[in-house]
């Protein structure tokens, strides 16, 4: 895992979608994305009991629909001012599966931010290989989950939504 500068521009893009797009409890979390071609896309989740789109997973869909195949950092933001939040394992694992090579802006236990890249605290599941889902970034009870594999809903463990 390294460790990069933070893409300021892009964690502020975020931090506005999620202000002003995140309403109610079916919009939650925003992400962000920077494609390689520079250009900023962005999402917001579907939150659902049967398991809607986190944010990440609606900006790679939405990065493809618009011709963005290849993306060089992503970060999510949560609602009601609860800034960057780590991805779930689900979107840590299509990440990595999508995009091996993809910054993601994590919180660090400090307060502050960081760029990590490459396996970003795991490994692929990919033709057979093994999975660690825990990341240094993440609360002790998530990280415990992730170990688990409970990564599935974010709800349950009060990491992502006010469920």
């Amino acid at each position: 895992m390294h460790t990069h500068d933070v893409d300021e521009e892009l964690v502020a893009a975020v931090a506005e979608v999620a202000r002003t797009r995140c309403r109610g409890d079916n919009h939650t979390m925003a992400a962000a994305a920077r494609a390689t071609d520079g250009r900023i896309v962005t999402g917001v989740n579907a939150y659902h009991f049967t398991g809607g789109p986190c944010a990440e997973l609606v900006v790679v869909g939405t990065a493809a629909a618009q011709g963005a195949y290849g993306l060089r950092t992503i970060v999510a933001v949560g609602d009601r001012d609860r800034g960057v939040v780590p991805p779930c394992g689900r979107c840590r694992q299509a990440l990595l599966d999508y995009f091996p090579a993809l910054e993601v802006v994590v919180p660090t236990p400090g307060g502050g931010l960081r760029a990590v890249i490459g396996s970003f605290g795991y490994s692929s599941v990919r033709n057979g290989a093994a999975i660690r889902l825990c990341c240094a970034s993440h609360p002790a009870a998530w990280e415990a989950a992730c170990c688990r594999g409970e990564q599935g809903d974010h709800g349950r463990l009060g990491h992502r939504t006010s469920r």
